[in-house]
């Protein structure tokens, strides 16, 4: 293990001495910006407070310059680098404080406090400011701190925090909200909901007020070094810049950290699961210790949790204010990666939440639990119930763990009261030892629900994912039989085409008996001048179907001579189709993107059949007339071979991509594809539009559903 430790300072002519110990490295950071100007967002934080008539002490302001070289370490000291084990780091910080005896007298709790959280060997050390910077606060005038909070409340945008900001707003309570973000794709979520809630309760000049602080480190603060995304220490933070608002607040206060008890428990879901993948942020031994530091340090004032012994469902069941919760809950973030699906949008929206991660998983849970399956209004980038997932893959893992942690409960009471003392101490809690093991036991059973019908898996890389094949020649395969069987066994939801009508009662006989294929009635252009006169035989058919495949115009050299012909017998077919209503298209157009969008104009209205573009190869105008026409587009992986198809697949709307193999007229391996190789298809498209396999393969599913809809 190598350790690494932090010397905080303030301005250039604070000469900060080094930390005693033996150190791999020490880094120093400045806490300044500026001339007697905290940094990294804390002088503003301040200047906030103050407009506001909050006016921290100066204890208070050292408590957030702790809580910022905290910060700074976890964020900026990578884990698999700098340890043994990938995960247990060594960590020291020197900080400037107002009182460093009254810190130092803090240091073995705090100690214990950061070890808990982040799982890392802390040493903690403090010495005096440097001279001039004894205030950093700018002190009112006697009798003019009349800011008329009664109280300091955690505001993160989540769920949990919405609720909890509803309910004392509710009871008539006016506490100072605080907030901290240090990205993008969480600040301004937050900023929004806050708008939202503060609008609610705006009361002629009087209306719920926030302070935010946005903090980051760079890696200039640790050269060399790679930055750590596992931020456990962040609530350490989040606390601290409450309990400095607190401070100024010159009464005893509450400081409110709304959080469900399943999460604040956190107990892990699994055997292995001690350290690296449990976090401890609102825990009930980590907030006592919290309490402990704030009474050693003369801040008046307590941490709060209200709904310890309530599940998210139940709080949401709870919430004082229903008909605002309805309207404001699918503006709430959740999710622990946000920033992955910034750009990922479908016709539903940004899509804000992963869907996997634990808090997106409870989330869902507390949805369907308080308002019923069907009624949550997030976006999900991984429809869980709609996505055979892998737990070879991190979108499958989180959701396994659940379904261990649902399997070895089943029903056990008298384990949950056992289970609850994994994730930390609880003596000073036994007296709650019932209610912190009742809301254990039934959070995990609402888990329960929200997964009975949710695969998981190992074994393939595609094993996790739902797989469309939107356009295979199922009946040109000599195992025609068993390829269907096995696209069916399989879970992949195939579209078996016909080049002729004859070929539709052998593959519809097929299919018929399947959940996962379906057959489509074709006329294949490349086969119009000989076989145009199947096309009787063809309408007498149509009624049979809701598909129809493969069919359109072919204007390449070989096919070029029967156009006309061809011409003739799609505009029969799309007038069929328009007639019958409700058809699907799998549509050829080689050479002939523009001919074949004047006839779709032509001869079908608007809202008549969908189509979808097989193996698109048209102009880019095109390609944007087809997405106005509201067309879909299959994708093959020979398409995404070429610079030219990776740049056309890019510039197509999201929500109107889909998959397929055309096989068996391409190839995988040494031999012809198949509707199982499709998921290459899925991983190549991935990487063209910058998600994960997973989360391609859920985009292209949520296609077929609204497609097929």
């Amino acid at each position: 293990m190598t350790a690494y430790a932090l010397i905080g300072h303030m301005g250039p002519a604070d000469q900060a001495p080094d930390l005693a110990g033996r150190w791999q490295a020490q880094f120093r950071v400045d806490l300044l910006s500026g001339n007697r100007t905290l940094g990294y967002g804390m002088g503003g934080v301040i200047r906030s407070l103050g407009r506001l008539g909050v006016y921290p002490s100066e204890v208070g302001v050292d408590a957030l310059v702790l809580a910022a070289m905290v910060h700074a370490a976890d964020t900026r000291i990578n884990r698999v680098q700098t340890s043994q084990d990938a995960w247990t780091r060594e960590l020291g910080i020197f900080v400037p404080v107002s009182d460093p005896e009254l810190w130092t007298g803090q240091r073995a709790l705090l100690e214990k406090m950061l070890r808990f959280l982040t799982g890392d060997h802390w040493t903690v050390a403090f010495r005096p400011r440097p001279e001039g910077m004894s205030d950093f606060v700018r002190r009112p005038v006697a009798g003019l701190q009349d800011h008329g909070f009664d109280g300091v409340a955690l505001f993160s945008g989540g769920s949990d925090s919405l609720i909890g900001a509803i309910d004392r707003l509710e009871q008539g309570s006016f506490p100072l909200f605080v907030s901290h973000g240090g990205d993008g794709a969480i600040s301004k979520p937050q900023k929004d909901l806050f708008v939202d809630v503060a609008s609610a309760y705006r009361n002629g000049d009087r209306e719920p007020r926030r302070v935010r602080l946005g903090m980051t480190f760079t890696d200039k603060v640790s050269p060399g070094v790679g930055r750590e995304e596992s931020t456990r220490g962040r609530s350490f933070l989040f606390i601290a810049l409450a309990a400095m608002a607190g401070s100024g607040l010159a009464r005893h206060f509450s400081l409110e950290v709304p959080e469900n008890g399943l999460i604040a428990l956190n107990v892990p879901l699994d055997t292995v699961r001690l350290g690296s993948l449990s976090t401890r942020t609102t825990h009930p031994f980590y907030l006592r210790r919290w309490n402990e530091l704030l009474s050693q340090v003369g801040i008046d004032g307590v941490i709060i949790n209200r709904y310890w012994d309530k599940t998210k469902g139940e709080m949401m069941e709870g919430c004082l204010n229903p008909d605002l919760l309805r309207e404001l809950a699918g503006e709430s973030l959740s999710c622990a990666h946000p920033a992955a699906g910034r750009w990922v949008k479908s016709a539903a929206g940004r899509h804000t939440h992963c869907g996997h991660c634990v808090p997106c998983i409870i989330r869902q849970v507390a949805f369907d639990h308080a308002w019923g399956r069907g009624n949550d209004p997030t976006g999900y980038r991984v429809d869980i119930q709609q996505t055979r997932l892998s737990t070879q893959t991190a979108e499958g893992k989180q959701v396994r763990a659940f379904q261990y942690a649902v399997a070895r409960l089943a029903g056990r009471f008298d384990l949950a009261r056992v289970l609850v003392h994994k994730p930390g101490p609880l003596l000073e809690d036994i007296a709650q030892l019932n209610g912190l093991a009742g809301v254990y036991s039934r959070g995990i059973t609402e888990v329960g629900e929200l997964l009975r019908d949710v695969f998981t898996g190992s074994g393939s890389r595609d094993d996790g994912m739902r797989l469309v094949d939107f356009h295979c020649h199922l009946d040109l395969y000599p195992d025609f039989e068993a390829l269907v069987a096995e696209s069916d066994r399989l879970g992949i939801f195939t579209l078996a085409v016909t080049t002729t009508p004859k070929a539709w009662s052998r593959n519809n006989m097929l299919a018929s008996s399947t959940k996962y294929v379906r057959a489509a009635l074709g006329m294949h252009p490349q086969l119009v001048a000989e076989r145009w006169r199947e096309i009787d035989l063809w309408e007498r058919l149509l009624c049979e179907t809701r598909y129809v495949g493969e069919v359109g115009l072919d204007a390449g050299p070989r096919y070029f001579s029967s156009l006309d012909r061809q011409t003739e017998v799609f505009r029969r077919i799309l007038r069929c189709c328009a007639q019958a209503g409700g058809k699907i298209l799998s549509i050829h157009s080689v050479r002939a993107a523009t001919k074949v969008l004047d006839l779709i104009e032509e001869e079908v209205p608007d809202g008549r059949a969908k189509f979808v573009f097989h193996w698109f190869t048209g102009s880019a105008a095109d390609a944007r007339r087809a997405a106005n026409l509201g067309c879909y587009f299959s994708i093959n992986s020979q398409m995404l071979q070429t610079a030219r198809g990776r740049a056309l697949v890019s510039s197509l709307p999201i929500d109107r991509l889909l998959t397929e193999t055309d096989g068996p007229f391409t190839s995988q391996g040494d031999g012809p594809a198949r509707p199982r190789d499709v998921g290459q298809t899925v991983r190549h498209l991935a990487t063209a539009r910058g998600l994960s396999s997973a989360e391609s393969a859920a985009v292209v599913l949520r296609n077929l559903k609204i497609l097929t809809a």
